[in-house]
């Protein structure tokens, strides 16, 4: 007899094991400087910044480096628990999920040399960086999409007025902290980023002035980074690697656990169904199931998921091929 489709998702669910999100948080080290710099020097970081900077570059050494330090590593961490890592494979592991945040997320190029050999563009834009204001995502954005780089909204967002708040609590006039205080409650409840946004008024005001004069301090960087490591991509790294998948298809799978969670572990379900052995096919199934028939994709419009995949498969492109 055919189990209804609901019994078989369940079944699915309960064979995939996926981390808790704050699963890896512990003692996860904080972004170097020497890893942390490149970033905020491609997005022309500083007092003046501005929210959208002309399109964003790595620069190829630097996306090398990251790659080359991880290729040492893959072969142990991708067969241990990051707690019985040693802190440089830690580290290592950590730092290559920073392609998938600018790359794939971010939709950022890299900056390769004159006459350096690099592999073919799965966007087939040169390896520029994001062609409009409202494509990509940046280390100064708080009026569209979300704030910083990963574009923190609810939870996420919560979490970075509270860090604001407790280690920097005179970027603005202590009159509008219970108003900060506030927003993070509420964020936690239901309230968005859009609909704070779409209402505007003096709260928006408070809010925008917060997010900008945070987004200008480094540590504050580092953390909204450090933080987006420790809740996406070290946890989609585990949950692949005890699938027996590979660091390219976690480099896939973080960006989808960035739409959602319950998503990327259905896509993961997907992929635990492909029987050909193939990496390629594993992330491929995981990527049709981002754009439709999982629970919070977008299934209405799956061409908007679509257009997506060739930035997605930015850094798997360069892990598997950057010399």
């Amino acid at each position: 007899m055919k189990k209804p489709a609901l019994t078989v998702w369940c079944m699915l669910f309960m064979t995939v094991a996926i981390p808790p999100a704050h699963s890896q948080v512990q003692n996860v080290p904080s972004i170097r400087d020497d890893v942390l710099n490149p970033i905020l020097n491609a997005a022309q970081w500083g007092p003046n910044a501005k929210e959208v900077p002309p399109p964003e570059q790595l620069p190829s050494e630097y996306v090398a480096r990251l790659i080359h330090d991880y290729r040492a590593v893959d072969t142990v961490v991708t067969k241990h628990p990051w707690r019985d890592l040693s802190a440089e494979q830690q580290q290592a592991l950590q730092n290559l999920g920073l392609l998938t945040l600018t790359l794939g997320a971010g939709k950022w190029g890299v900056a390769f040399l004159p006459g350096e050999n690099a592999p073919a563009d799965p966007v087939n834009q040169k390896w520029r960086g994001p062609a409009s204001a409202r494509v990509g995502k940046h280390v100064m954005s708080y009026s569209f999409g979300g704030v910083g780089l990963p574009h923190l909204d609810v939870g996420s967002l919560a979490d970075f007025i509270d860090y604001i708040l407790q280690t920097m609590p005179t970027l603005g006039p202590a009159s509008e902290i219970s108003t900060m205080r506030s927003l993070a409650t509420r964020l936690r409840n239901g309230l968005t980023f859009d609909r704070l946004r779409d209402k505007r008024g003096a709260e928006w005001d408070v809010f925008e002035h917060w997010m900008r004069a945070a987004l200008l301090q480094r540590e504050a960087q580092r953390q909204i980074m450090s933080a987006w490591l420790s809740d996406y991509w070290l946890p989609a790294f585990e949950a692949v690697r005890q699938e027996g998948g590979t660091a390219a298809e976690a480099l896939v799978l973080a960006r989808i656990w960035n739409s959602g969670k319950g998503t990327a572990t259905c896509a993961l379900g997907k992929a635990a169904q492909v029987t050909t052995g193939k990496p390629a096919d594993r992330i491929q199934a995981e990527l049709n199931a981002y754009a439709s028939g999982c629970p919070r994709s977008n299934s209405s419009n799956p061409r908007v998921i679509k257009d997506r995949w060739p930035w997605m498969l930015r850094p798997v492109v360069l892990l598997n091929q950057m010399p």
